[in-house]
């Protein structure tokens, strides 16, 4: 194994920023590529093998097996339930932490929707960090913040929320699992990249013949807990339908992932980073009938000691059932597997940079015209399509 972060192949970088906050040199830039996802890159002429960017690189550090507590709850309080995703676990657990003067840290877009990790120790900035985004996020200097504040608040509690290779690399980054951080670890698909969400505002932007100030991806004032949400300009709000959007659809079929996504080695429901886990349970309405809210219902795993302990602290907030992991797997695929590369993403990225945005966006829209097309030709009776062969 090289001494150097160049030895980790592309297809397994996570791009969570680990190797360049360690670098005693600070020779490693974390830059995006072509489609717009972070990458290392070591100036060797800086660079003296020391082999700390390696040896805190998550893709070298793997996480060892867990034993859950499954659970399906929802928020008993009514307004933040609806300003959360799903159920609103991480509005719970991260309230609690602000309430006994800890720190916050999860994925919130700027004022140009751009999506990136902050810190926060007030809740009004909380609703930042509040919903989905599906969109890689840019964790920056937040692994050494967090440090800093272990370091030199050692009475106070820290919460960090992300992806699973970003918590990953965060423990990787610290060396240890420290008693005052508590993480938590999201159900993952995969990210598409910021380059590719930004085209994809930038053609919202001209359909609208506005800038797009505001975007939502779960918000329930739209349609309650679904996948549907808005966009707002200075003034018009208008609706998202994530089945038919370009951006969202070629989401939630796997086409726009970074590479690493579809070997996650994270997607396995006994080997998860965070002390919890936290995402939506789907099929509750089956799983558990009498549990349904279609305000929004999580499922949440209890991974260690420290996940119990913190949900016995604010148990008292949510509604709860005890459930089991086939429940919540049945329609949580990626606590299994990860998801499946499709043939088109070899191509789904090319012609970003150069073609209109009209012209790009419609490489989005063209694999979920032929899945409808598909769709209805399969509606077609079989002796009406023995017919249509023989008129042919």
């Amino acid at each position: 194994m090289s001494n150097t972060i160049s030895s980790v192949k592309r297809e397994e970088c996570y791009g969570c920023r680990s190797c360049e906050q360690i670098c005693p040199k600070q020779c490693i830039s974390v830059l995006p590529d072509n489609e717009g996802f972070l990458y290392p890159s070591v100036n060797e002429g800086v660079c003296v093998n020391c082999g700390l960017c390696v040896k805190h690189c998550p893709v070298f550090n793997k996480i060892g097996d867990t034993s859950p507590a499954y659970l399906g709850l929802r928020l008993k309080d009514n307004k933040e339930l609806s300003e959360s995703a799903s159920g609103g676990v991480f509005a719970g657990f991260a309230d609690y932490i602000l309430e006994n003067g800890g720190v916050v840290f999860g994925c919130a877009f700027d004022e140009n929707l751009q999506a990136q990790h902050i810190k926060t120790n007030n809740k009004a900035e909380l609703k930042l960090i509040k919903g989905s985004k599906y969109v890689a996020s840019n964790t920056r200097e937040t692994y050494r913040e967090v440090s800093e504040i272990l370091k030199d608040y050692p009475e106070k509690n820290v919460f960090y929320t992300g992806t699973p290779c970003q918590i990953s690399g965060l423990y990787s980054f610290l060396g240890n699992k420290p008693e005052k951080l508590f993480t938590a670890d999201i159900i993952c698909h995969g990210v598409p990249s910021q380059k590719l969400f930004n085209k994809y505002i930038e053609w919202l932007s001209l359909k609208a013949n506005s800038k797009i100030i505001y975007y939502g991806f779960r918000d329930k004032d739209v349609s309650g807990w679904t996948c549907c949400g808005k966009t707002k300009t200075k003034t018009k709000t208008k609706t998202i339908n994530g089945a038919v959007d370009p951006y969202y659809s070629s989401f939630m079929r796997g086409e726009t992932y970074r590479q690493c996504c579809y070997q996650c080695a994270f997607a396995d429901i006994k080997k998860r980073p965070g002390d919890i886990t936290m995402g939506d349970f789907w099929g509750v309405e089956t799983a558990h009938p009498k549990f349904y809210s279609s305000k929004g219902v999580s499922c949440c795993l209890l991974n260690n000691d420290k996940g119990k302990f913190l949900f016995e602290k604010i148990s008292s907030r949510f509604d709860f059932i005890e459930t089991s992991a086939d429940k919540i797997t049945r329609k949580n695929g990626n606590l299994l597997r990860p998801t499946k590369k499709p043939a088109v993403r070899s191509s789904i990225y090319s012609g970003i940079d150069d073609l209109s945005v009209d012209k790009y966006i419609s490489k989005l829209y063209a694999p979920l015209f032929k899945r409808i097309v598909r769709y209805m030709i399969s509606l077609i009776p079989e002796c009406v399509k023995i017919l249509m062969k023989r008129h042919i």
